[in-house]
């Protein structure tokens, strides 16, 4: 429900006792508000009316009324009371003031105060807040005597700006938003419209949202409209001559605009989110026949096709096709997009995203296609979450309690976690004598008990009455492992197309592995697991800085088999040559700052070209039980490490 500010309540209880039209000049003056203000006011008014079927009438030169009957009006005055005096949250409260900033030329504080109904003095502190806002940007709030407040800036990032405000609001700044752009860009809302209509008739697709595609193109519009053009060097990206494709989209409409304005325009169409139902269509074009044969391509290569129905094999193919049909069509026309997350879905799904890579690049050899690695992690998230909700990796956690306490309190115990952490699979409970029985009739990923004891399985100590601490502990001790486990198993099902064996030593030189005793600190294992590639200046030491930023800020993803963290940086950040080294710890090390991990050993891996899979390659070998159980060994050698392998079992 569209909530109103006591101001806005107010103006309606005048217009419900006066059933007559009534000039916004008279309402202006009655409530001591601007017009302007007065009219942001109606709108809002106009939006609450029409959640309960009610109008807002407007007539040109009359004025305003509200069209009621007897019962609409019991019904109004009943929403009113039910209604509370709105207050605008001071974040919803900043983010107008920019909106509004943005859209007019210049704005008084006066008129700010109005607008949101607070003092001035408050308009001041949210400017000086928002002041350091936007210190993280090329824009600037410039403040002139009597003549008011405006934002100054790059045109580019004024325009991204509001793009990024408009995402951030609620349904009800939706409202205000929306209207405000109708009314203010009147005829750039109707070519907006059209456009988006177009772009949906085009590519066959609707928009998740199109209300807020057509405010936002009709944002653009109204400013290059006014001569607020973009700078000339944004289409670097571009090749020259993709303006036809949004002369097909505008149906050549009379805008005053340039190919660079186009292009931005065009930009957020392709990158705006899409429904999941496509529209119905007699025939396939060519670009859907290749999404559903790309989409069964990738899902084929996880060679777990047996484990889907085809009811979620079908649902695979039409929730990714939507989005391959929209990558088709930028590669296509040249139009690159900038994927914000590139480093972290590298990092937090290295697996996938490199599988996906991997079947991409084996997909362009007979297409004659090219991904780049932006469209690559868009399309590695979608088969990321495909991968997670068809339960391609395995069941749950097999978690086994163990508590010395009596038959009761053990009961509760099993009760509470499976309340708590439906997700696992209980066994148990069972006494501290019988784990080791447990432990070797079946597999048991995690141990829970109210008393520590040795074991090569992870154990988690808690009181039988499982305390606060206790919980958070367990969910994050079940949200490692699970990853662990998901990971596990993601490399063992994954069909990599290898038809040979191959060792540590064909990727792996003997003077970049090392064998330590112990070290006491994470980042001091991964600078000196990578010291000998920095030595032989095979990469940089900025590579090194970089690998350690990518654990710090995104977490513990690279740990992607039971104490084995593959660690690597990007292509760009310092790599002369692709090298492997390893560092294996004969004392498991503590490793990153949250949700830490006990690791072993650290694979640096440093790559040159967007076609090396080294990553797959060493997961393979390192993923079989067997190597790392001789790598855990006491009395490993250098030699030894170097003849591990994988084994491709032939049929």
């Amino acid at each position: 429900m569209i909530k109103i500010t006591k101001r806005q309540k107010d103006i309606m209880h005048f217009l419900l006792e006066n059933d007559v039209f009534i000039t916004v000049q008279n309402l202006s003056e009655r409530f001591d508000v601007s017009s302007r203000t007065l009219r942001y006011d109606l709108d809002l008014i106009e939006y609450f009316l029409k959640e309960q079927g009610i109008s807002l009438e407007r007539k040109p030169h009359y004025g305003v009324r509200i069209q009621f009957n007897e019962y609409e009006y019991k019904l109004i005055n009943e929403s009113l009371n039910r209604n509370h005096d709105y207050q605008l949250p001071q974040e919803e409260r900043r983010r107008l003031i920019l909106f509004y900033l943005l859209c007019e030329s210049r704005l008084t504080i006066e008129q700010l105060s109005e607008l949101l109904e607070v003092s001035k003095q408050t308009i001041q502190s949210d400017l000086e807040e928002l002041d350091l806002e936007l210190n993280q940007t090329s824009l600037k709030i410039i403040r002139k005597v009597r003549l008011g407040c405006f934002i100054e800036g790059n045109e580019t990032e004024q325009r991204r700006y509001f793009t990024k405000l408009y995402k951030q609001m609620n349904d009800s700044e939706h409202s205000i938003v929306d209207k405000y752009v109708r009314d203010k860009c009147n005829k750039m809302t109707e070519k907006a419209s059209h456009i988006v209509r177009n772009m949906e008739n085009f590519q066959k697709f609707n928009f998740a949202h199109p209300d807020e595609l057509r405010s936002i193109i009709a944002f653009n519009l109204y400013r290059s409209s006014k001569g607020m053009l973009l700078p000339t060097n944004y289409t670097h990206q571009f090749e020259a001559g993709r303006l036809s494709l949004v002369e097909k989209l505008t149906n050549n409409f009379e805008i005053n605009i340039n190919e660079n304005d186009a292009l931005f325009i065009l930009e957020h169409m392709l990158d705006a989110k899409v429904d999941a139902t496509p529209q119905t269509w007699i025939e396939q074009d060519e670009d859907e026949i290749i999404a559903i044969e790309l989409a069964d391509f990738l899902l084929n290569g996880l060679d777990v096709v047996t484990k889907l129905s085809e009811e979620e094999s079908s649902n695979f193919i039409e929730n990714l096709q939507l989005h391959l049909k929209i990558t088709l069509f930028r590669i296509r026309n040249k139009l690159n997009v900038e994927n914000q997350i590139l480093d972290r879905v590298k990092v937090s799904i290295p697996l996938i995203y490199e599988y996906t890579k991997s079947r991409l690049i084996e997909y362009e050899t007979k297409s004659g296609l090219y991904f780049n690695e932006e469209e690559i992690a868009y399309i590695a998230m979608h088969v990321g979450a495909i991968v997670e909700k068809r339960a391609l990796y395995a069941p749950g956690l097999n978690v086994l309690v163990a508590c010395h306490f009596g038959i009761a309190t053990s009961k509760i115990m099993v009760s509470r976690l499976a309340a708590m952490i439906p997700e696992i699979n209980i066994i148990g409970p069972v006494t501290l004598d019988e784990v080791k029985k447990y432990s070797t009739d079946q597999t048991i990923d995690l141990i829970i008990t109210t008393l520590k004891f040795d074991s090569n399985i992870d154990i988690v100590q808690v009181s039988p009455l499982l305390s606060d601490e206790d919980v958070y502990r367990i969910k994050t001790k079940v949200y490692k492992s699970t990853y662990l486990k998901q990971c596990n198993n993601f490399i063992k099902n994954f069909n990599y197309g290898s038809t040979k064996s191959y060792k540590l030593s064909d990727y792996l030189s003997k003077k970049y592995i090392q064998i330590y005793e112990d070290l006491p600190e994470w980042r001091t294992a991964i600078r000196l697991a990578a010291q000998p590639l920095v030595d032989d200046r095979m990469i940089e030491k900025r590579y090194v800085d970089r690998m350690i930023r990518a654990v710090e800020e995104f977490g513990n993803y690279m740990v992607i088999l039971p104490e084995t963290a593959f660690v690597h940086a990007g292509i760009d950040d310092g790599v002369n040559e692709p090298c492997v080294s390893l560092l294996v710890l004969k004392t498991p090390t503590v490793f990153g700052n949250q949700n830490q991990e006990l690791i072993r050993n650290i694979v640096v891996i440093a790559v040159k070209k967007r076609e090396d899979d080294i990553i797959l390659k060493l997961a393979k070998i390192l993923e079989n039980p067997d190597n790392r159980k001789q790598l855990n060994q006491d009395h490993i050698t250098v030699n030894q490490i170097l003849e591990l392998k994988h084994e491709v079992k032939l049929c």
